[in-house]
């Protein structure tokens, strides 16, 4: 399977093949004319349906292989992607992709990293918690979550990183929680009772 970045506008060009000849399975095809109604593409297993782009398939089929163009309707949703092209005079061509959220596909290919939203709850209460160290100074880059019991089992937020200023901020509703914190080289709390009114 291969990935593919979602195009919220733009086109995108693959390639796609190779066709080899139907009656012997092994020749490549390289002057086959393939329209653009001939390549259907099914979205998270819904049905096939031809491709949105009405550019046909182009370039001289070299070892079998065809430019496709895929445009931002083809390539809207993210999920999996299958593609099929079967023209007179060659086998069927079958391909399979995942198209992923921008950042995640600039992240595996390009020089991004990948951006990510700590849980912080969907609470109607702001609760910010403050992490001190043991002289009294805020903790910052520590580990910080919240869960619904004294055992830990029931994590319900987190963990959050807590900032310069030794917060960490979140979402709860009005009930009592507790809450666990976690740094190298910091006696770590367990379980301190936390009551959100």
């Amino acid at each position: 399977m291969q990935f593919l970045k979602v195009l919220t506008d733009g086109v995108t060009w693959l390639k796609i093949g190779p066709f080899v000849d139907s009656g012997d399975g092994n020749t490549e095809e390289n002057e086959l004319v393939i329209a653009a109604a001939d390549v259907l593409l099914s979205k998270n297993g819904a049905p096939f349906a031809g491709k949105h782009s009405d550019e046909a398939l182009t370039g001289t089929g070299a070892s079998g292989f065809y430019d496709c163009l895929l445009d931002s309707t083809d390539l809207g949703t993210l999920g999996r992607l299958q593609l099929r092209c079967h023209v007179a005079g060659a086998l069927m061509v079958y391909h399979e992709y995942m198209v992923v959220p921008a950042n995640v596909y600039d992240s595996m290919f390009g020089a991004e990293l990948l951006e990510v939203q700590p849980q912080v709850g969907a609470g109607a209460i702001s609760w910010t918690i403050n992490i001190n160290d043991a002289d009294g100074v805020d903790l910052s880059g520590a580990q910080v979550w919240v869960s619904t019991d004294s055992a830990g089992a029931n994590i319900v937020q987190g963990p959050l990183t807590t900032g310069a200023d030794g917060n960490a901020t979140f979402l709860l509703d009005a009930s009592d929680y507790y809450y666990w914190v976690q740094k190298d080289g910091y006696n770590s709390a367990q379980g301190v009772v936390l009551t959100v009114s």
